[in-house]
């Protein structure tokens, strides 16, 4: 299970950087070590084990990625299904994922406490739902017994964004969690000597599976800001990378645009991405005229046009299906717009590139079906 991970690396690198967190200005708050942060998740797993949580299930919403993290990683230590939100939701939503999540239990700050409470007013008028303030916690620790989760426990609970729908809930065991850190490290080839760059949200998959549980499984260090502090300043994101001569880091197709779009020649001057080996893209249709914008403009720069890696991923697989591996530049084929949803590769009539999302992952068998039902 992840937390043995964590573990092992505490025995191993104590002193190492596990997580860097950079403000909004890219200016670092805080380095937390390997043995620090387990001390952190030790500590509030003790604090937490009063409440006596019965349904070994929480809501976990946090603002900030440092008390969500060391939050996740307790529910992990004691045995308790994480299920993580993201506080911007629609109250509506959080309401939906509440009832259908059927806990009693939401672990925050204490800033962000009263407003749930409002969000949550009518729920709490059955008194049946616990709020608890993770950062305000009296430090009277009583040290007990702490359960032991089993392999195909439930580790964390996704709920889908609910774009289109009422958000859906995704059950992910520790087992599905492990394997599927196995099938990122093989696909993109991190390894402890690795730094990854984050500025992806902390409470979904690519962020959270992607990003930030996978520096604790490699026993990597992991730079992170907020996602406003890119999406306000795109040039944050690259800045960061060459600074901290991060290795791995990526995003959704549109963030590669942004940096097209909005990062200026000046600022471009100043970096350096030759450390930058593996830029995945998933999470949305990858296009080959970003790739090649991109290149174009930040070559110079350093960034090689082999570093892109294009991804397939969704959460009711915990996270990555397929990828490109590393060091090849990805496969691109030219088809009729018509091929688009089909089995069969037509060239005539309108055509467009299609970006191959590189090869299924092992361990995971694809299935082609049509809109029908039936297995093409």
């Amino acid at each position: 299970m992840i937390i043995d991970y964590l573990r092992n690396h505490v025995e191993q690198m104590p002193e190492k950087d596990a997580f860097i967190f950079l403000d909004e200005f890219n200016i670092e708050i805080e380095r937390i070590s390997y043995e620090n942060l387990y001390s952190s998740v030790k500590s509030l797993a003790f604090l937490l084990q009063k409440y006596n949580i019965t349904d070994a299930k929480a809501l976990l919403i946090y603002e900030d990625a440092r008390d969500f993290i060391i939050c996740f990683l307790a529910c992990q230590y004691l045995g308790i299904t994480a299920v993580p939100l993201n506080y911007s939701r629609k109250s509506a939503h959080l309401k939906a994922i509440l009832k259908d999540s059927n806990t009693d239990t939401i672990f925050t700050t204490e800033g962000t406490k009263l407003k749930l409470e409002n969000i949550f007013s009518d729920q709490f008028a059955f008194n049946r739902n616990i709020i608890i303030s993770t950062d305000s916690l009296e430090d009277n620790i009583v040290i007990s017994d702490i359960p032991c989760a089993l392999i195909n426990d439930i580790a964390l609970i996704q709920y889908t964004s609910g774009s289109t729908s009422i958000p859906k809930g995704v059950i992910i065991t520790h087992d599905a969690l492990i394997q599927n850190q196995i099938s990122i490290a093989d696909t993109f080839g991190c390894n402890r000597e690795s730094i990854i760059f984050s500025w992806l949200p902390f409470y979904h998959d690519m962020g959270l599976i992607g990003n930030i549980l996978h520096a604790i499984f490699i026993g990597c260090t992991c730079v992170a800001i907020a996602p406003s502090s890119f999406i306000r300043k795109p040039s944050n994101w690259l800045k960061a990378i060459s600074k901290y001569r991060a290795t791995h880091s990526g995003a959704p197709n549109f963030a590669y645009d942004l940096c097209v779009d909005y990062i200026t020649k000046e600022e471009k001057a100043d970096l350096n991405l030759e450390s930058w080996k593996v830029a995945y893209n998933g999470a949305e249709d990858v296009r080959s005229e970003t790739l090649e914008r991109f290149v174009r403009y930040f070559s110079r720069c350093g960034f090689s046009k082999s570093a892109f890696t294009p991804c397939y991923g969704l959460a009711e697989n915990t996270l990555l299906v397929s990828g490109k591996k590393k060091s090849k530049y990805p496969s691109i084929i030219t088809a009729s717009r018509s091929s688009a949803g089909s089995y069969t590769i037509k060239q005539k009539g309108l055509t467009r590139k299609y970006v191959s999302s590189g090869l299924v992952v092992s361990g995971v068998h694809v299935r082609l079906i049509s809109g029908g039902g039936i297995l093409l």
